[in-house]
C-alpha cells in the first residue's frame, strides 16, 4: 500500500534477536548474537556475510548522512560515493563540518584537501605552514611544508635527521647516476657548497668557513699501506727496522701529505718501490736523525698515459 506506516516498538525481520535494536534484520544463516553498540538502532546480523547495499542511477550520488540539530545541520557530515559510468572515474568522499575532507578515486588514489589525488596519497593545502605532521606526540613531531614554488622544507622539531645506512643522492635531473656507493655516501651529481647557496665549482667553502680533516696516524710496522681515502694528511713514525712504504685508494688529482717521524732513536731507511716518481729519477735522502721528521708531498696524476705519483721532499723538521 501506498501508505506512511508507524511502529512504536521494535520492528524485527528474519527472526527474533537476542539484543533488539529499534529495527532488527536477522540473514538466512541466523542470528549472530553480540551486544549492540550503544543506542543502535539499526542492526543487521547474518552468520554468514552480512552487508548494506545503497544503489544509485549512474551519474548520481549516494548518501549517508550523519546530522545534528546543532551547528551544521542535518548534513554535516556525510559519506557520498559517485556512481559514475565507470568503476574507474567513480569516488568516495568523506565530509565533517559541511566540508569535504578526504576523496578516494576510482583508481585507488587518496586525496586529502584534493578532489583529484593524482598519487597513492595526495595531500593538497595552499598554506604557508606544514601540510603534514609526523608526530611522536604532541611535542615531538616533523612536519613536511611544499610550498607555492614546489619547494620542500623538512623541520624536526628534535633537530637532527638521519637516513640510517643509506645513499643520499641529490640529482639534476629526472634520474640519478647509476652506480652502488657504500652505505653513509652522499652523491651530488652537480654541486655542494658551504655557507653558500650559489656554489660556484663542485665543493664551493665561503669566506670564514674551512674544510679541516685530522690527521690519520698509521701503526709501526716494517710494511705500510697508505690508504689515500683515509685522510689526505698522515703520520707514519718509523722503527729501527727498515720500512716498506706503499699506496693505495687513490685517482688522479689527488694530493697526500705524508708526515714521517723517527721517535727516540735513528730510523731505518724507507723503500718507496716504483709508484713514486722523483724529480730526476731518484728518491730525495731521508732523514734518518732521531726526533727528526720529514714531510713528503705527493700528487696522483694521469701524466703522459697512465696513473702515477709524483713525490717531493720537505726535509729535517
Amino acid at each position: 500500500a501506498n501508505a506512511d506506516n508507524y511502529f512504536a516498538g521494535n520492528t524485527y525481520v528474519g527472526g527474533l534477536p537476542t539484543y533488539p535494536s529499534k529495527l532488527t534484520v536477522i540473514g538466512a544463516a541466523g542470528e549472530v548474537v553480540s551486544t549492540p553498540y550503544g543506542n543502535s538502532l539499526l542492526t543487521l546480523s547474518n552468520a554468514g556475510e552480512s552487508g548494506l547495499s545503497i544503489h544509485g542511477a549512474s551519474g548520481s550520488t549516494s548518501y549517508i548522512f550523519f546530522g545534528t540539530t546543532g551547528a551544521g545541520g542535518n548534513t554535516a557530515g556525510r559519506i557520498a560515493y559517485n556512481n559514475n559510468s565507470t568503476l574507474a572515474s567513480a569516488s568516495m568522499a568523506f565530509f565533517t563540518a559541511n566540508a569535504e575532507r578526504l576523496r578516494i578515486a576510482g583508481d585507488g588514489n587518496i586525496g586529502i584537501g584534493t578532489t583529484s589525488p593524482y598519487r597513492k596519497l595526495s595531500i593538497t593545502d595552499a598554506v604557508a605552514t606544514a601540510q603534514v605532521a609526523i608526530s611522536y606526540d604532541t611535542a615531538n613531531y616533523t612536519t613536511f611544508l611544499t610550498n607555492s614554488t614546489g619547494d620542500l622544507t623538512i623541520d624536526a622539531e628534535g633537530g637532527y635527521i638521519s637516513a640510517l645506512d643509506e645513499v643520499l643522492f641529490i640529482c639534476a635531473g629526472g634520474a640519478c647516476p647509476s652506480g652502488a656507493p657504500s652505505s653513509g655516501s652522499i652523491v651530488a651529481e652537480t654541486s655542494i657548497g658551504i655557507a653558500s647557496s650559489t656554489p660556484w665549482s663542485g665543493l664551493a667553502v665561503a669566506s670564514g668557513k674551512a674544510i679541516t680533516v685530522a690527521e690519520n696516524t698509521l701503526a709501526t710496522t716494517t710494511s705500510i699501506s697508505v690508504d689515500w681515502r683515509n685522510g689526505n694528511q698522515q703520520l707514519i713514525r718509523l722503527g729501527t727496522a727498515g720500512t716498506t712504504i706503499s699506496f693505495s685508494g687513490y685517482i688522479e688529482g689527488q694530493k697526500l701529505v705524508l708526515t714521517v717521524c723517527n721517535p727516540g732513536a735513528t730510523a731505518g731507511a724507507i723503500s718507496w718501490g716504483t709508484q713514486v716518481l722523483w724529480a730526476g729519477g731518484t728518491a730525495p735522502t731521508q732523514t734518518t736523525t732521531a726526533n727528526k721528521c720529514d714531510v713528503w708531498s705527493f700528487l696522483a696524476t694521469n701524466a703522459t698515459s697512465s696513473l702515477k705519483i709524483f713525490g717531493t721532499q720537505s726535509a729535517n723538521f
